[in-house]
């Protein structure tokens, strides 16, 4: 069993990694191009991570019945279904847009194979995903941990 006192420190654990992907968001201003945009993706990963884990361990304070290796377990489910759910929208903006350059570029007869059409929409659909994947599915995570809930 976990005691009462010890779960806002437990919470706390989240918090280095919110701290660490504010200051990567921050640094992601000053240089341009691919230094800045894996600065930002790297900043939000662990922002959203942190974010998580802190969620999952507060949520966890409910349950009156919980050790230690109760809480570790539901924070790595959540953490790897977190992470799952990135990885398919990720994978399926990459997917979506690589179909659509190449239909789009067939249609609109660009002087461009399909090889570059596909590669560009794999790269383009990929990181406009990835943009959205973290947020989604914390908010997804989080819905279905409350519909979990016991009342």
């Amino acid at each position: 069993m976990i005691p009462e006192q010890a779960l806002p420190q437990a919470a706390k654990a989240g918090l280095p990694a919110v701290f660490a992907g504010l200051v990567l968001q921050l640094l992601s201003l000053l240089p341009a191009g691919p230094v800045a945009a894996v600065l930002m993706a790297a900043g939000t990963y662990l922002l959203v991570f942190g974010l998580g884990v802190a969620a999952v361990i507060l949520y966890a304070r409910k349950q009156t019945a919980l050790s230690a290796q109760g809480l570790a377990a539901r924070c790595w489910r959540w953490v790897g279904r977190w992470h799952l759910l990135v990885l398919a929208i990720t994978a399926g903006g990459a997917v979506a847009g690589c179909l659509l350059f190449v239909v789009i570029g067939s249609l609109a007869q660009l002087d461009y194979s399909l090889g570059e059409l596909a590669r560009n929409g794999l790269a383009d659909g990929g990181f406009y995903a990835l943009i959205w994947a973290p947020g989604i599915s914390l908010v997804a995570c989080v819905m279905q941990a409350y519909r979990r809930a016991p009342s």
